[in-house]
């Protein structure tokens, strides 16, 4: 799983760079992926490798209060379609 880890940082940090969005410094990947037989299961990595749970953790409900303040912004504004 390390070299998981490592190719996932560099891959994510290189379009970071390619985007102008700035260094990567940390990160954590929430996914949805199909097993080979269908069904589903939850990846869930971070980077780096011995991040604490509790910074984990700290990152994910951090990117929740940001996904929840669109969603108000979008009900607020009466758009239902989606997200700006």
């Amino acid at each position: 799983m390390n070299d998981f880890n490592t190719d996932l940082h560099r891959a994510v940090a290189e379009v970071c760079q390619r985007h102008e969005l700035g260094m990567l410094s940390r990160l954590v990947l929430c996914a949805e992926v199909v097993e080979e037989d269908g069904t589903l299961a939850l990846l869930l990595s971070s980077s780096p490798r011995d991040m604490p749970a509790w910074d984990r953790q700290g990152m994910l409900r951090y990117a929740m209060a940001d996904l929840d303040a669109d969603v108000l912004a979008t009900r607020v504004a009466g758009d239902e379609e989606g997200f700006g």
